[in-house]
């Protein structure tokens, strides 16, 4: 697991998460919490690998990225109203099945 805090550099977020869209988002929220000046070593969002599934969430505003590990380029599906992120997983799966 990692997360991403208003501390968060670049780099970090480049070697730590695999997909091109959810690096973007914790980017912008890192650059949204310095403009604001939100707390600065609380964990903004949390980036999790769980079975081949990669999953970006925010606890607190309740949605998610997810993506296959293996799709770094292709975009993740976004999940609203999820707060844990084997929720998100299993929702995205569910997707997966369906389509």
């Amino acid at each position: 697991m990692y997360h991403v805090t208003a501390k968060s550099s670049e780099q970090e977020i480049n070697a730590a998460i695999r997909h091109l869209d959810m690096r973007e988002e914790a980017k912008d929220r890192v650059d949204f919490e310095r403009c604001w000046g939100g707390p600065q070593g609380e964990s903004i969002l949390e980036y999790h690998i769980l079975n081949q599934v990669c999953v970006l969430i925010d606890r607190n505003l309740g949605y998610a990225l997810v993506n296959d590990i293996s799709a770094p380029h292709k975009e993740s599906e976004v999940f609203l109203d999820v707060t844990t992120p084997e929720q998100a997983q299993e929702r995205w799966l569910d997707n997966q099945k369906s389509s």
